[in-house]
């Protein structure tokens, strides 16, 4: 099975949406990492996670952000794979 994750802090980065629409139409599951539930890119996926920060994202510095994320699809990309063994 196939996996695609798109990220976007509001969840209406156009390309993130096509990116997850196309890889859905094409059997992949997918899985958008968003600050909004309600949102054109959770609409798209199969699944949604969800995450918050303590101020307003994104702004100056928020780019900190950036890793934890990578590496939670690093992660969830991971445990498909072993779930698939």
């Amino acid at each position: 099975m196939s996996l695609a994750i798109g990220i976007s802090s509001r969840g209406h980065t156009v390309e993130t949406k096509d990116f997850l629409a196309i890889a859905r139409e094409t059997g992949a599951y997918t899985i958008a990492i968003t600050t909004r539930v309600d949102c054109p890119i959770a609409r798209t996926a199969d699944e949604v996670v969800l995450f918050t920060s303590a101020e307003a994202w994104p702004q100056a510095g928020s780019a900190m952000h950036v890793p934890p994320l990578v590496l939670l699809s690093e992660y969830l990309c991971q445990c498909l794979q072993m779930a698939e063994v």
